[in-house]
């Protein structure tokens, strides 16, 4: 509901604009209400619609957008990450479907992250995804909710420091479930789960 009040051309609304937005029409509606008592015996139904609707509207998360689609791609030799997928905003949380996309031989960076895909605070489905080839972590999750069918991580190697090597790093918080994955040939543990996560392996 809050979407009517928030011009397209403004782009996806943050989280934050959202509640502000949301507390603004209640303020609204309160005024309006407290002008004539008759006013707002007239208006009663239509104010309660309203609140109703926006916190609904907060509870399901105001803003959110469809899935943004990565399809048949290869993504050779990248530095840092091949796929970053981030709620950089902290707004609307952001959400992605990875489909046939391959990523190999990602390399480090000054930090020394070389990670195929990296999910922070987002949703992200991946399906036939292949990760091959990958310095720390092949895939890399945190505060993030997961859905891994039917993909391969491949080849990952420690840093430098000899730290990680690992397939797939989820944790804090991250959640869904792993199932139908192949995950070889790396220089530490092929999954690696902690702080709270909970993601079903099948």
């Amino acid at each position: 509901s809050l979407l009517a009040f928030w011009p397209a051309v403004w782009g996806p609304i943050p989280g934050p604009a959202a509640q502000l937005l949301a507390a603004a029409l209640l303020i609204v509606i309160i005024a309006v209400s407290g002008r004539s008592a008759e006013l707002a015996l007239k208006l009663q139904i239509p104010i309660m619609v309203a609140v109703g609707l926006s916190l609904i509207a907060l509870a399901v998360g105001a803003g959110r957008q469809d899935a943004v689609t990565l399809e048949d791609l290869e993504l050779e030799l990248p530095t840092g990450a091949g796929v970053v997928i981030d709620d950089v905003e902290g707004g609307g949380r952001t959400r992605a479907l990875l489909r046939r996309v391959t990523v190999s031989g990602a390399k480090a960076d000054a930090n020394r992250y070389g990670w195929g895909v990296a999910v922070q605070r987002a949703e992200a489905v991946f399906d036939q995804v292949t990760i091959d080839g990958a310095v720390q972590v092949g895939l890399f999750a945190h505060l993030a909710e997961l859905s891994v069918t039917d993909c391969e991580v491949s080849n990952v190697v420690a840093d430098g420091d000899g730290r990680f090597g690992r397939g797939v790093h989820a944790q804090l918080l991250t959640t869904g479930s792993i199932s139908g994955t192949t995950v070889s040939g790396c220089a530490d543990a092929g999954i690696a789960l902690n702080m709270a996560t909970d993601l079903r392996l099948e």
